[in-house]
C-alpha cells in the first residue's frame, strides 16, 4: 500500500540491534509513525588512513581532490563518533562524519518533506505505524492541525498559572482553551483547578484530544516549552506533549550563539520569532505587543505601559481571573493572526521542501546546503570534507 505523507519530526537513538530511526509524518488518514529499527552509521576516509573500528569497504568515490575513499559502517553512532575522534588525534581526517542518521537516511532518498511510502499500516493508539517501508520524495501537502498556546507564570522561574490554546486551524471561538490554578466559582470559559501539576495535567490532555500537527507560540521554546519540561521535572511528572505517549524535551542551547533545540516526537513546533527573522521579517522590537501592533493593529492586554507585568499577572491572579484569562487567550489569539497574516506556516513548509531542514529549525543555511548538495555530490563520484 502507499500511503502520502509530510515529514513532521525526526528522531535517531542508539540501540543493541542498531541505530532505530523514528519519523513522524502527517497523511490525509491522520499521523503515521514511521520506525527503521537496526540501520548503520557511515562515514568515509581516504583509502591511506590506518585501520581501525567499524566495517571498510572501497568505494568507487573519491575526495574532492582525486583521493580514493573507503566507507565505515558502524552499528552506532557512539561508535561512528569514537573512530572519528581516534582517527582525528593520529592526525587523519574523516569526511560526513558530522551528519545526523536521520538526515542521511532522508538526503540518500532525496526526501525533504513529502514523501511516498510503500508498506503495510498497523494500528496504534491514535496513529497508525510503519516499519520499515520504502521511501521515496514526492510533491504531497496535507493539512496541517496548528495549536497556538501560551503559559502563565507566577514570576519567570516561578510555578505555572494560567494555560490558554487556541485551534489556530480553526478561527472561532469554540476552539479556545484556558485552564488557571484557583478556587470558587470560575470566571466563564475557564477551568479551574486546583494546584499546579493538575493544570500541567489539563493542558496535556488538552493536546492529547485536539493532537496538532504543530504547536505556535512567541518565545515558545525558550520560555513556554523550556518552563514547561522544568516544571514537570520539579513536579516529577511526565513532560508528555509527544503523540503516542512519548516524551518532549528541550535540548539546551549548546553555545551562546545557538537557541534550544524542541524535541516533541510527533509535533513541530514553529516560534513565531524565529521564524518571522528566519522570513526576513525586521522589526524595532520583536516583542509580541509591538509586532502585534505592526501586523494585526492591536497589542496584549498587558502592554508597555505597565510598570511591572509580573506583579500585574500576579494581582489578576488573585483579584480578577477572568482578565488574567482573557489576557492569556489574547496572546495565542495575536500569535495566530500573525501567523496567518505573514502566512508564515507556508513559509516554513515550503523551506522544508526546499531545503529539508526540520520544519522546528531556526537557521542552518549549512545543514540545508549539506541536505541538497552531498547526495547529488555522491552520484558524482565524490564525497565532501
Amino acid at each position: 500500500r502507499e500511503i502520502d505523507a509530510f515529514l513532521l519530526t525526526r528522531q535517531w537513538r542508539d540501540t543493541p540491534d542498531g541505530i532505530a530511526l523514528t519519523f513522524w509524518l502527517a497523511s490525509d488518514d491522520g499521523p503515521l509513525r514511521v520506525r527503521y529499527p537496526a540501520e548503520r552509521a557511515v562515514m568515509f576516509v581516504e583509502r591511506h588512513a590506518p585501520p581501525g573500528d567499524g566495517e571498510r569497504s572501497e568505494l568507487e568515490l573519491t575526495t574532492m581532490w582525486g583521493s580514493p575513499v573507503d566507507a565505515l559502517y558502524f552499528d552506532s553512532q557512539r561508535a561512528l563518533s569514537a573512530e572519528r575522534e581516534r582517527l582525528r588525534r593520529l592526525g587523519h581526517g574523516t569526511l560526513e562524519s558530522d551528519v545526523k542518521p536521520c538526515d542521511r537516511f532522508l538526503m540518500e532518498r532525496f526526501v525533504t518533506g513529502s514523501c511516498r511510502l510503500r508498506g503495510e499500516p498497523q494500528e496504534r493508539a491514535g496513529f497508525r505505524e510503519l516499519v520499515r517501508p520504502t521511501m521515496k520524495s514526492t510533491d504531497y501537502l496535507p493539512p496541517l492541525g496548528v495549536l497556538s498556546f501560551d503559559i502563565e507564570t507566577d514570576g519567570i522561574d516561578g510555578p505555572i498559572v494560567s494555560i490558554a490554546a487556541v485551534d489556530a486551524s480553526r478561527p472561532d471561538s469554540d476552539h479556545e482553551w484556558v485552564a488557571m490554578v484557583g478556587r470558587g466559582a470560575p470566571p466563564a470559559g475557564v477551568r479551574l483547578v486546583a494546584h499546579e501539576q493538575a493544570l500541567i495535567e489539563a493542558f496535556f490532555e488538552l493536546v492529547r484530544q485536539r493532537d496538532p500537527d504543530v504547536l505556535i507560540g512567541w518565545n515558545v521554546v525558550e520560555f513556554d516549552l523550556a518552563h514547561l519540561g522544568r516544571r514537570c521535572h520539579e513536579l516529577s511528572l511526565r513532560f508528555a506533549l509527544g503523540r503516542g505517549g512519548e516524551r518532549a524535551a528541550v535540548l539546551p542551547a549548546q553555545s551562546a550563539s545557538q537557541l534550544p533545540i524542541p524535541r516533541i516526537p510527533g509535533r513541530a513546533v514553529l516560534d513565531g520569532i524565529g521564524t518571522l527573522k528566519t522570513a526576513t521579517y525586521s522589526f524595532e522590537s520583536f516583542a509580541l505587543d509591538h509586532v502585534a501592533r505592526e501586523i494585526v493593529g492591536r497589542g496584549k492586554r498587558i502592554g508597555a505601559e505597565v510598570g511591572d507585568p509580573v506583579q500585574e499577572i500576579r494581582r489578576l491572579h488573585r483579584e480578577d481571573q477572568a482578565a488574567l484569562a482573557a489576557y492569556n487567550l489574547e496572546d495565542c489569539r495575536l500569535v495566530r493572526e500573525i501567523f496567518a497574516a505573514t502566512d508564515l506556516l507556508s513559509f516554513a513548509l515550503a523551506r522544508q521542501r526546499m531545503t529539508g531542514l526540520p520544519l522546528s529549525r531556526v537557521g542552518g543555511a549549512v545543514a540545508a546546503f549539506d541536505h541538497l548538495y552531498l547526495p547529488r555530490l555522491h552520484r558524482q563520484g565524490c564525497v565532501a570534507g
